[in-house]
């Protein structure tokens, strides 16, 4: 017998006493998963294709199952059964502990949150019975032998699951939204205390029953992870506010906002398959429902709305955050100011000392790049336009002495060749788009004279559509799938509007004609006078309310916008960045920075 022993048999009080006689007859030494600790995942298929799957971790796998078998229809292996012949796959390793087997639960359920066999996009109607019917997250502390755990055998346990056609690939769950989204991820030491920390401070809050919101924010750089920590406080509060039945199935007292598309259509999703429905909103659909919860959670709260923009009549009108404030008793949200990339977020003096006076927790470690810490600054140097950023070549990326993969740094000569390299990473390891600046036209509302109705993003040989723009595009984003996700989408463009707060394993960067070589700085420079957007280009318009907002600290806010825009474009490649730049003063200082 192996050191990894995975049994599976069907639910029922039977065949789990048929396995039990079974297993005791062997020398007490191999009786795992039933004598020692041990870890399950309950599934059962569904007439969708997709399966429903409750994990769990326990001491006595054969007591466990009876528990759950004689618990009542509110129990979830109960529920499994009901839906349909349900298995019941038992995982023992000769080293497990307690410990190992809490982490491999929370791994295990991690992964089939991003799993497509586990809920889809395509799924029953019947909500009750998608994903995942787990409710409790067990994020472990470091334990003496953990990383083995994490980087040996929950791969070999996840691999042996594969084989038995359970689950998908790692690869293929790795690549998925809900994955990089997931709430059940094992959060750094620093998310964690942010967690632990903002959760005490909420539940105080709604204990005291104050009259007055409670404003807390969420700061760090892109890449630091405040959406996965996001991600895990809405789950936990979920269940808190379930747990101490303050809570409407139909109508629960928590909600989970975004004005990034994309990122709207992921929560939708993870929502589904985790069985917390009617709980995720666009911003302006929520406030115009006008409904108060208990606890509003904002992803990507610099992208809040701070004008009118005839959305409502002037009389009744707020901005955003205020809108928002008088809807909740807490408000968390996500707030990064160099992320900034619209004139419609625009702070007024009075919005910037709301903000500002919020209580605050930083996250400062970058999480996204998997690369040591020089390619991580040097990314970010350029990224925020630093002095001195382009006048030393990238650092080596090899980092096979540092348990790590090599992370790929690139400056490119030609768009062609950079969407090329792009099209055999996603071929190779998925997940991988070419972006831009928004230096070409594009307006969702209006159709191209051409035939065939595209905007492009074109440079010399290249010419390729703007993103949201195929027919298979738009039909996938019409079933809530991510713009990245989309097998199609490789053959457009992604913009700040498709990949803000969403990760990538290669990106391919272009810089379009508004990014300029800055001779004196050697760095990057803006030139606002060539940029498309209708943000950078009409600012004014939003920010007029300041009356003394002269014309040069508008072009100030339009400069700060572009690079927020960059600095985002930039910061999306968890294994590589490619960068290739139109403008050739620029592009061939890039190319003497390759090592």
């Amino acid at each position: 017998m192996s050191d990894l022993n995975i049994n599976s048999i069907r639910i029922t009080k039977k065949e789990l006493n048929n396995y039990s006689k079974k297993m005791s007859n062997l020398p007490e030494s191999e009786q795992y998963p039933i004598s020692f600790p041990s870890v399950y995942i309950a599934e059962a298929g569904r007439k969708s294709g997709q399966n429903t799957a409750y994990v769990g971790e326990t001491n006595s796998i054969i007591q466990r199952t009876k528990e759950h078998l004689e618990a009542g229809e509110t129990d979830a292996l109960v529920k499994l059964n009901n839906i349909g012949s349900a298995s019941l796959h038992m995982i023992g390793h000769r080293k497990f502990n307690k410990s190992a087997t809490l982490l491999i639960e929370q791994m295990l359920m991690n992964y089939l949150t991003g799993d497509p066999k586990f809920g889809s996009l395509e799924d029953d109607k019947n909500t009750a019975n998608n994903g995942l019917l787990n409710l409790r997250n067990n994020e472990q502390p470091n334990f003496y032998m953990r990383g083995m755990y994490e980087n040996k055998i929950f791969p070999e346990i996840w691999d042996s699951l594969r084989q038995e056609g359970i689950v998908s690939s790692m690869s293929d769950v790795e690549g998925s939204a809900l994955f990089a989204n997931s709430p059940f991820k094992q959060l750094s030491s620093e998310q964690l205390d942010a967690k632990q920390s903002i959760e005490e401070t909420v539940i105080k809050v709604l204990e005291q029953k104050s009259t007055s919101a409670k404003i807390i924010k969420v700061e760090g750089m892109a890449g630091t992870g405040k959406t996965v920590l996001m991600s895990a406080l809405f789950k936990d509060l979920y269940d808190y506010l379930h747990d101490v039945n303050d809570f409407n199935h139909n109508a629960p007292s928590i909600a989970l906002l975004t004005r990034q598309e994309q990122q709207l259509k992921t929560y939708s999703d993870l929502t589904k398959k985790l069985n917390m429905n009617n709980t995720v909103f666009n911003v302006s659909s929520f406030i115009n429902k006008n409904e108060k919860k208990k606890v509003i959670l904002v992803d990507e709260g610099h992208l809040l709305w701070t004008g009118n923009y005839r959305r409502a009549k002037s009389e009744i009108w707020k901005p955003d955050l205020e809108a928002l404030i008088n809807l909740a008793d807490v408000i968390i949200f996500v707030f990064d100011p160099n992320q900034i990339v619209s004139g419609k977020s625009y702070l007024n003096n009075s919005l910037k000392e709301r903000i500002d006076s919020a209580e605050t927790f930083r996250l400062k470690d970058q999480w996204r790049i998997e690369a040591p810490a020089e390619v991580k600054d040097y990314i970010q140097g350029i990224a925020d336009f630093s002095r001195d950023s382009l006048s030393a070549p990238t650092p080596k990326t090899d980092n096979r002495n540092r348990g790590t993969d090599d992370y790929d740094l690139k400056f490119i000569d030609s768009a062609s060749n950079l969407y090329d390299i792009i099209k055999e990473k996603n071929a190779t390891v998925g997940l991988s788009r070419v972006v831009a600046t928004f230096d070409w036209k594009y307006s969702p509302s209006k159709n191209k004279a051409e035939s065939t109705g595209y905007w492009y993003v074109e440079d010399n040989d290249f010419k390729v559509p703007w993103n949201l723009q195929l027919d298979m595009v738009k039909s996938a984003q019409k079933k809530n799938i991510p713009w990245q996700e989309i097998p199609e989408s490789i053959d457009e463009v992604g913009s700040i509007y498709t990949v803000q707060g969403t990760d990538l394993n290669y990106v391919g960067v272009i810089l379009g004609p508004s990014i300029e070589y800055d001779k004196n700085n050697r760095s990057l420079r803006v030139n606002p006078d060539f940029s498309e957007s209708a943000d950078a280009k009409n600012v004014f318009k939003t920010v007029k309310q300041d009356s003394d907002f002269s014309d040069e600290r508008i072009k100030e806010y339009r400069i700060d916008n572009i690079k927020h825009a960059v600095n985002v474009l930039l910061t999306r490649g968890v294994h590589g960045l490619y960068i290739y730049a139109v403008n050739e003063e620029l592009r061939n200082e890039l190319m003497k920075l390759n090592d």
